[in-house]
């Protein structure tokens, strides 16, 4: 049976994907700081605007303004999409596990189609205890696939380690994971993105280039 898809709109990612990525799926985007995590949800966001889609932005690092603001420098204007997205911004020094996941009545309500959650490191802050974490971030991915939306969460990786993300866990709870990395060379930076797993997916996972470009993320050439 043929995978309903749903495209990233970042060019040459979706080939990567078999098309994109599978609906309702929930998928890890990781990176350390700088790679390009949080531009990577406002660009797929703002594809399934274009897509006539309901979206949902959840923000634990910046304020709504902001990322309306820096969504702006790449030509995506969200205000003009009225009612169809919404984002909100949650302190991540508020405390109470509930508190967490008040986003699920939205995602209900508004009948989301898709969601960007940045970022479930924040969920550390909650928890000094690894089972704990792991628990709170189970119960998290479990709230998002319940709702029936296909969502992107984000989570840094160490700088200078092997490691997705700083626990690991959230690599194993969700249907998938595209690994974003930044080398700096000399006075260069290098951008590349691999996908590690997707489910219900025969995906290519070769290591291609990207850049950060005025239109936002453009997938290129293989590295050898």
């Amino acid at each position: 049976m043929e995978v309903e898809r749903v495209e990233t709109g970042i060019p040459g990612l979706d080939d990567l994907l078999n098309g994109g990525i599978p609906k309702r799926n929930v998928v890890l985007v990781s990176g350390e700081s700088g790679a390009g995590k949080t531009t990577f949800c406002s660009q797929f966001l703002w594809k399934g605007l274009q897509e006539g889609e309901n979206c949902m932005f959840v923000t634990f690092e910046e304020s709504p303004s902001q990322i309306k603001e820096e969504a702006r420098l790449f030509g995506w204007d969200f205000e003009k999409h009225g009612d169809s997205i919404t984002i909100r911004g949650k302190d991540p020094f508020d405390e109470g596990d509930e508190e967490l996941f008040w986003f699920r009545d939205e995602l209900e309500k508004n009948e989301v189609d898709r969601l960007a959650l940045d970022s479930t490191s924040i969920l550390s802050l909650y928890h000094e205890n690894p089972y704990e974490i792991r628990k709170a971030i189970y119960e998290m991915i479990k709230v998002i696939k319940e709702t029936g939306t296909t969502a992107i969460v984000t989570a840094e990786s160490p700088a200078g380690e092997e490691k997705l993300t700083r626990h690991d866990v959230v690599q194993y709870a969700v249907d998938g994971v595209i690994a974003l990395y930044f080398e700096g060379i000399g006075k260069r930076g290098y951008r590349s993105v691999q996908v590690r797993k997707m489910r219900r997916s025969d995906i290519s996972t070769e290591t291609l280039s990207f850049e950060i470009t005025s239109n936002g993320l453009d997938v290129g050439q293989s590295i050898v």
